[in-house]
């Protein structure tokens, strides 16, 4: 007599706490002052496996990654005066699909249909997530799978001078080609036919 599998539901749940808990603990240690980064262990196959599941369950009818997510990053990265800003020299891109809300809870109609379930983190070289979720310090990239965190990561985001206004064309097509890229390497991972990566 074995174990019953985790009811879809359950697994929601369990997941989504995690994310929720982060969010609670990032945004006291910003109010206090002291955030400190942990290490999660959420790896192997067969957490990939149940967070491909709630993804698909969450997200049913929806096209997970949508071209026109991808397209309205590109858009950024040619046009916005502003872009050492909103992507800092040295930090990296991940983008990934998270079907809950800060606190875990159940993406609204309205987020969904403004894609709120696309995410992008921008991670500092040790792991830790300075955007993504919230606008605080938090380890919410660490909670995504593995196969995420590894394929769905863009190398250090780098400019060719220090003038934090001035971006030179070659600056765009790098980082264009950088975020397409890790664009397909998510959709790979979270596509309808996907099978989880090894």
């Amino acid at each position: 007599m074995g174990t019953e599998p985790i009811k879809p539901e359950t697994t929601a749940l369990k997941i989504g706490a995690l994310f929720a808990d982060e969010t609670s603990r990032a945004i006291h240690g910003a109010q206090s002052g002291n955030f400190t980064p942990v290490a999660f262990e959420r790896d192997g196959q067969q957490y990939l496996g149940d967070y491909l599941q709630i993804c698909q369950k969450m997200l049913a009818g929806r096209e997970l990654l949508p071209e026109a997510a991808l397209e309205n990053l590109l858009k950024d990265i040619r046009e916005n005066a502003k872009l050492k800003l909103l992507l800092p020299a040295g930090i990296r891109v991940c983008i990934a699909v998270v079907p809950f809300g800060i606190y875990g809870h159940a993406l609204s109609t309205e987020e969904l249909e403004d894609r709120a379930h696309v995410r992008v983190f921008l991670v500092d070289r040790d792991g830790t997530t300075l955007s993504g979720l919230i606008n605080e310090k938090s380890d919410h990239f660490k909670l995504l799978p593995k196969a995420v965190q590894q394929n769905c990561l863009s190398v250090p985001v780098s400019y060719d001078n220090e003038k934090l206004y001035e971006v030179t064309d070659a600056d765009r097509a790098r980082l264009e080609n950088e975020i397409t890229r890790v664009f397909r390497e998510a959709q790979k991972i979270f596509s309808d036919s996907a099978t989880p990566p090894s």
